[in-house]
């Protein structure tokens, strides 16, 4: 069935529409707290690609949703200029393939005639970096015209191409998201004299480490300082709150030093031996309440260094973690080749070939109405 809609059908669902509230859908819904876990460079990472996203229909609507436009946002922490990808096509259609049984082949996917929504060049914007919270989804694609999406009739294929050279590394980085947690960074180390670093760290679970299925209620986080050579006296800073705008330190004699977070809790730092280095450890435990999903939490550290300036101490950067939902499934699964004329692609998975596959997607915002 072809789903492009004619001018009075599309006047009809209009008005009915404007009696609707407009509901655009972020997938995954975690996305509209912060910024996710992880980074992804398709699509628009390289000129040319394509890239398909199988979108479970229960994510969408429970009946209908009238689609009429796609958006994209940065990395947070991903330091890129403005660019532009042109020769980009957004086809839509159902699909009767399951998420679960999503194939490689592209065209296997592809189960009732796609519907172009948009064609044209894709700007993407420059970024130095955010503060915490979301990042707009400021990587616009406005359809054509709107595309009728019917969740009875399966689930939701996006197929993106861009039909350019194929083989470039991806030098532009989307956010990207897989199930459970997240914990990612913003700010700047303050200048230090000696050259030594000052980095914040997390890490989840009983493994220690930084699996997001584990930065969830009920586990640890562990919010870790690195030094790397000189275990400089100082204090961590733990918070539910971060600053409304980074506050510049030089007016009280710390130049290049900034409060990213409003402390809550203050823990003085206790320096362990590493191969690397130097590193102290606060652990957060956290109760097994599901009510607490989505709870934000911040911390920065400060070490004591009377030659840095003439306040004598130097802040990090700061990390964001985003506690998660343990029962939490993707309802996407993204297909990536950086040839538009590929047969067959890889499923982004963040595992990377390391145990079980945790698949993962580019995070994004459907624009329209759902019903």
């Amino acid at each position: 069935m072809n789903h492009s809609l004619t001018p009075l059908s599309v006047s009809l669902l209009a008005a009915f529409a404007a009696t609707v509230r407009a509901q655009d859908l972020t997938i995954p819904t975690h996305a509209v707290l912060t910024d996710c876990h992880h980074s992804a460079g398709l699509p628009f990472g390289a000129p040319g690609f394509r890239t398909q996203f199988l979108v479970e229909a229960s994510a969408i609507a429970p009946n209908i949703g009238l689609l009429d436009g796609l958006r994209f946002r940065v990395d947070r922490s991903s330091l890129v200029g403005a660019a532009s990808i042109p020769n980009v096509t957004v086809t839509l259609s159902h699909s009767t393939q399951s998420i679960g049984g999503v194939s490689d082949v592209f065209g296997n996917n592809v189960t009732e005639a796609p519907v172009v929504v948009f064609q044209g060049t894709v700007d993407l914007p420059a970024n130095a970096g955010g503060n915490n919270g979301a990042m707009p989804f400021d990587i616009h694609l406005p359809f054509v015209q709107p595309f009728l999406y019917v969740a009875a009739q399966g689930n939701l294929l996006i197929d993106i191409v861009g039909d350019n050279a194929a083989g470039a590394f991806p030098s532009y980085w989307l956010d990207a998201a897989e199930p459970g947690g997240s914990a990612t960074h913003w700010g700047q180390t303050g200048d230090d004299p000696n050259s030594d670093s000052l980095y914040m760290g997390v890490a989840s679970g009983a493994g220690n480490d930084l699996d997001p299925a584990q930065l969830v209620v009920g586990n640890s986080v562990h919010f870790i300082a690195n030094r790397s050579f000189s275990p400089t006296p100082g204090l961590m800073a733990v918070s539910l709150a971060a600053m409304p705008s980074p506050l510049d330190l030089t007016s009280i004699g710390a130049p290049t030093n900034f409060l990213y977070i409003d402390p809550m809790a203050v823990v003085p730092l206790s320096w362990n031996q590493s191969f690397i280095g130097h590193y102290a450890t606060v652990t957060l435990p956290t109760p097994n309440n599901l009510s607490l999903i989505g709870t934000i939490v911040y911390a920065q550290t400060a070490v004591f260094e009377l030659t840095a300036n003439p306040y004598g101490v130097i802040t990090s950067g700061a990390v964001e973690v985003r506690l998660g939902d343990p029962f939490e499934t993707m309802p996407v699964r993204q297909l990536d080749a950086n040839d538009p004329n590929a047969v067959t692609g890889s499923l982004l998975d963040f595992s990377f070939g390391f145990g079980a596959a945790r698949y993962g997607t580019a995070t994004f915002r459907l624009d329209g109405t759902f019903f």
